[in-house]
């Protein structure tokens, strides 16, 4: 599982580099972040640092083989590590057990451990790019946004329950699939410019 999760961490750090449009320094969509962030939730805590390495020196790589200078790309695999380990220590602060997605309260702390962590990220990613940019802050809201959508879609995988007793309401499921279905359709309507590396996002939602 270490293997291919570097090998999935660096293809998809790549990919998304190599698709950032060319009127920006950040890429669109960061899904190495869900990624990273669903294999940290998924071993033990004792491994957490090496996690944390491993996803600084594979982002860290991938960015450099991926045409970014090596200084840059080795400060975005700082960001990129500090905030895997941050995500997964807040999302755990004071917990013995694992946390499991089976409340309504386990849902308020992943969404702000995301907000959190991906923040930081923002923050490290615009310190890095203000020697080179002057909207700096603009580049790191735009990288936390995109890492943060990535960790709400792919890290609640790793916590999930087994079984949460009750059964979904039929009129919740079919809610859902009309807002779902009307918001994507307005993002594809709108006359917006989303660049294709949004695509999987509807699907994987």
């Amino acid at each position: 599982m270490w293997v291919l999760a570097a090998i999935a961490i660096f293809v998809l750090s790549r990919l998304s580099v190599l698709v950032t449009p060319q009127d920006s320094t950040v890429a669109a969509w960061w899904p190495a972040a869900g990624v990273s962030a669903l294999f940290i939730l998924r071993t033990p805590r004792s491994q957490w640092g090496a996690v944390v390495v491993m996803v600084g020196l594979v982002t860290g790589v991938a960015n450099a083989v991926a045409g970014r200078p090596l200084p840059v790309s080795i400060c975005f695999g700082i960001a990129n590590a500090a905030e895997a380990g941050v995500f997964a220590q807040l999302l755990h602060y004071g917990r013995r057990n694992r946390l499991l997605l089976d409340s309504v309260s386990s849902a308020w702390r992943l969404s702000l451990s995301t907000i959190a962590a991906s923040g930081l990220l923002g923050v490290l990613v615009g310190a890095v790019v203000a020697q080179s940019t002057s909207e700096a802050a603009v580049v790191g809201v735009h990288a936390a946004a995109s890492h943060a959508g990535a960790i709400l879609l792919i890290a609640p995988f790793a916590i999930l329950p087994p079984h949460i007793g009750q059964p979904t309401p039929i009129g919740e499921i079919i809610a859902q699939i009309v807002i779902l279905t009307a918001i994507l359709v307005l993002l594809a309507t709108g006359g917006s410019s989303l660049p294709l590396t949004f695509l999987p996002v509807g699907i994987i939602t």
